[in-house]
């Protein structure tokens, strides 16, 4: 579903909108947590539309209050959808803001780490890397690290593509988020 997304856009806006269904359904039952359901109906109509803005998906990020596990969830939903919609710049930054999380919910060596997480970070940087190479600052270097970090071990894929990215762009604080990131058990390291 993620490089079909990427290779036409149509089918992800096709999607996505069967999942606002899907939510919007989820949401209407009582015994359900309705406000959750209702807010990620919304966040996924925003990301499915032809031509969104990242930023309008960040703005509905931002008014999701509190800082428990449901809002914490639904703001880094949010800001998964708002990646694909991104520039490259702005896309590490939103991966960098909820990368941790993510990788402590689902842990490297677990399926939705590996079928999901993954292949999800891995296709949006090839993606930028052949589409949008001039995107970098030094794409020959950029592009080259990325498809290289693209096979390098699963365990330590995500961090190698996304120290990569984050080197080309010069964000401030990666670093120690990527430092954080190592630090995070894998699914085999837990057992």
């Amino acid at each position: 579903m993620v490089s079909s997304s990427l290779a036409t856009p149509e089918s992800a806006v096709t999607f996505g909108q069967r999942i606002v269904a899907l939510c919007r359904q989820l949401a209407e039952d009582e015994s359900g947590d309705r406000e959750l359901w209702q807010v990620a109906a919304e966040l996924f109509e925003l990301s499915s539309v032809a031509n969104t803005n990242a930023h309008v998906i960040v703005a509905r990020v931002r008014q999701i209050a509190g800082d428990d596990e449901r809002a914490i969830a639904l703001k880094v939903l949010g800001h998964v959808l708002a990646t694909w919609h991104a520039s490259p710049s702005d896309a590490i930054r939103y991966q960098l803001s909820i990368i941790g999380r993510l990788q402590q919910w689902f842990p490297a060596g677990e399926a939705v780490c590996d079928l999901l997480l993954v292949p999800h970070i891995v296709s949006y940087w090839r993606h930028v890397a052949r589409d949008r190479r001039f995107a970098f600052s030094t794409p020959a270097i950029t592009v080259a690290a990325i498809e290289s970090a693209a096979i390098s071990p699963e365990g330590r894929r995500i961090h190698t593509i996304l120290s990569d990215a984050a080197a080309d762009f010069r964000i401030s604080g990666a670093d120690a988020i990527l430092r954080e990131l190592l630090a995070v058990p894998s699914a085999a390291t837990q057992a």
